[in-house]
Formats: structure tokens, sequence, C-alpha cells
């Protein structure tokens, strides 16, 4: 039953224990490797972003990367790197994922979560309508995770 309660969440004081549960639950079950997940996994990114996005300050589509790889390596989600900005695209790397980067070579991408959560801050924050797409991942085979954001307007 304590499931399905409701509570308030106090962001500056709770936000680390509740990303830890998140984290250690969410990673048990993508360890599944059922693909069905990802669709539970990306909704749970798009809830986490409604959530978070207030935490998030920067008004300029080049600053919020650099504060979202802060929050990034705060929270313990990895260690964000060769970020590269362009008009048209945005690319970086993700280090020691905290989603994948103890799974093995399952031959897809996985990180659903993370595509729900960027696409979610990023839309909410800048009005406008984006495509987040990993394009490498632990799971497939790399050392990191390589994601790749589009602004679709």
């Amino acid at each position: 039953d304590r499931i399905f309660e409701t509570k308030n969440i106090k962001i500056q004081e709770d936000t680390q224990k509740i990303l830890g549960s998140i984290i250690n639950t969410f990673t048990v079950v993508i360890d599944a490797g059922v693909p069905e997940n990802e669709i539970i996994h990306y909704d749970v990114g798009t809830k986490l972003g409604k959530k978070l996005e207030p935490l998030f300050k920067s008004t300029e589509y080049n600053d919020i990367f650099y504060e979202l790889a802060g929050f990034w390596k705060k929270n313990g989600f990895g260690h964000v790197d060769e970020l590269e900005i362009t008009p048209n695209s945005t690319t970086f790397n993700v280090y020691d994922c905290f989603e994948c980067s103890h799974m093995p070579n399952m031959g897809r991408t996985v990180c659903k979560l993370d595509e729900g959560f960027l696409t979610t801050v990023l839309e909410t924050k800048f009005k406008s309508k984006f495509e987040v797409k990993e394009l490498e991942c632990y799971a497939s085979g790399f050392d990191h995770c390589r994601f790749q954001i589009t602004n679709k307007k």
C-alpha cells in the first residue's frame, strides 16, 4: 500500500535519497534486459524531468548542458564529457553511466530513462520540441554512452 502513497518532495533535502532509490530500483529492472521496460524507463524519465526541471536555472540553450553535466556528476548518474554544441545538434558522452555501465553487451542501447529526462527538461525549459537519442551505450559494446540532441523547431 505504501507504494501508492503520494507525498510532496522537498527538492533540496530529499533529492539525493529519492534519486538513489530510483537508481537502485531501475538498475535492477533494466538488468532484466526486457525490451518492454524501455517504455517504462522513458516514462519514469519524463516524470523525473517534470519534477526536477525547476532545479535547472539556465535560460540559455548552451548553458543548460553544463548545468546538466554538473547534475549528472553530483547525483551519481555518470560523468559527462566530449560535449559538442552546434546550432543543429548537441552530442556528449556519459562515462560510468548509472543505468548500464555494469551491463554486458546486449547489442542495443538501453538508457531510456536518460532520454525521457533530457527530453522533458529541455522541452519544458525552452518551450520547443527536442529529440534525444542514445547512439552508443555500454549495453551495445561501447565504453561510454553517447547522446545526440536535436531541436525539432
